[in-house]
């Protein structure tokens, strides 16, 4: 009996050392070795009690580390879930100072201008209910407080919708289909100064459209078909401000037609990411026209290495409706096909500070020199842009460009156009997200 007592307490006391205290378990060797000698309990047993403690000692407390562990695999396993009640915020706000050298680029004596406005503010609002189903919804206004835009058209400081889609796409499946308002897949237009490319310009679509698309996987290749309602395209070629909209005009403007408001017009598009930092486009669209259909084709390429970045775009117009000059109420004798080039180059020079340059060419097919009239002949531009603050989905940047704009003059434009026109912009930005 009174080994069995004696046994029992020992076994209490190691177990009270291992966990109290594992790093001086060994402190019981003492204790053991005094009852071996005085024939208390044989060593046998005490290997066979200490075993039998040890295993008992063996499902320690969690440590705050094992916790924080076993926290964040919960968390990445969550994260895998697919969220269906996912509801994501963006906000951007741009303000903008810009001075001209020339009110009117028609007018040489017209004199210079400035102004400071606010040229975006921004917010949207992302859902997704299911887990193949996008909403956007993206409300804006623009130019609040500016004279003209940056195409020298009437402003609009409206809240209009900018972006409103549906988008069905599952990771699985290689189909999927984009419905709403929205750019339409129709040019790169890279982004990288403060104003747009000319070919943004030019054929930016932007209007609702039903899209269609297959994305198989390899090289990222994206094929898709769009239709959309009215001569979009075309009516933003004609406040582009790359030529004298105010002499020729489209003879919907003219009062000669009606512009056609059916489903008629249609892009196709496909773009591919070869190598990682390569990609390429194609894009065709087709609208009704003034007895003929208005086509354009554009091509596109950019590439990444290391820290530059070149790009390339080339549209032109496949067939062109004839125009009307304004004040003869007659159509021009022959259509004028136009085409230009934007070359881009940009270059990180340090994490927040990038430079950049972009080279452009404009071909109007002979029509300044047909209607006498100016259009854009080429047009340089330089700036840079550097991050103020960056944090998470949080940023601001401060953007600087200058360009120079060199036009033609045909006929009776070479009196009053002017040759050039000189341009600086600054902008900041805001954005969440």
């Amino acid at each position: 009996m009174r080994r069995a007592w004696t046994a029992g307490l020992l076994a209490i006391s190691l177990l009270i050392v291992l966990r109290a205290s594992p790093a001086h378990a060994g402190g019981e060797d003492k204790l053991a070795r005094l009852l071996i000698k005085k024939g208390i309990i044989t060593a046998q047993e005490y290997a066979v009690l200490k075993r039998e403690v040890e295993e008992a000692a063996a499902d320690p407390q969690p440590t705050p580390q094992d916790v924080a562990e076993a926290l964040r695999d919960e968390v990445r396993q969550e994260l895998r879930r697919p969220d269906e009640a996912a509801i994501g915020v963006t906000l951007r706000v741009e303000g903008e100072g810009r001075w001209r050298a020339h009110r009117d680029a028609g007018d040489k004596r017209s004199g210079s201008t400035s102004d400071l406005f606010l040229r975006r503010a921004s917010v949207g609002v992302e859902a997704r209910p299911l887990d193949f189903v996008t909403a956007r919804l993206v409300l804006t206004s623009e130019w609040l407080g500016a004279q003209t835009t940056d195409q020298g058209q009437p402003v609009d400081e409206k809240v209009t919708v900018d972006e409103g889609t549906l988008t069905l796409r599952d990771d699985g499946f290689p189909v999927y289909g984009v419905f709403g308002f929205r750019t339409q897949p129709f040019g790169a237009f890279f982004p990288r100064l403060v104003t747009d490319p000319m070919t943004q310009d030019a054929y930016e679509v932007k209007k609702v459209g039903a899209t269609l698309g297959w994305k198989p996987g390899p090289w990222d290749l994206d094929l898709s078909a769009t239709a959309y309602r009215g001569e979009e395209q075309m009516a933003h070629l004609f406040v582009s401000g790359l030529f004298d909209s105010a002499s020729v005009l489209r003879s919907t403007d003219a009062g000669l037609r009606a512009e056609t408001d059916d489903v008629g017009s249609w892009i196709l598009a496909a773009t591919l990411s070869p190598l990682k930092d390569l990609v390429a486009g194609a894009a065709f669209v087709s609208e009704p026209g003034d007895g003929r259909r208005n086509r354009t084709l554009t091509l596109w390429t950019g590439y990444t290495l290391g820290r530059a970045t070149a790009e390339v775009e080339f549209a032109t117009a496949l067939s062109r409706e004839r125009y009307v000059l304004e004040g003869s109420g007659e159509r021009l004798s022959r259509s004028f096909e136009e085409t230009m080039v934007s070359l881009g180059l940009g270059y990180n020079l340090t994490k927040p500070l990038h430079v950049a340059a972009r080279l452009e060419r404009f071909w109007d097919g002979g029509l300044a020199r047909a209607a006498e009239i100016w259009s854009a002949e080429t047009r340089v531009s330089v700036g840079a842009g550097y991050t103020l603050y960056e944090q998470e989905e949080t940023s601001a940047r401060v953007l600087l460009e200058y360009r120079l704009t060199g036009y033609r003059r045909g006929g009776a434009a070479r009196a009053v156009a002017a040759p050039e026109q000189g341009e600086a912009f600054a902008k900041l930005q805001i954005g969440y997200r």
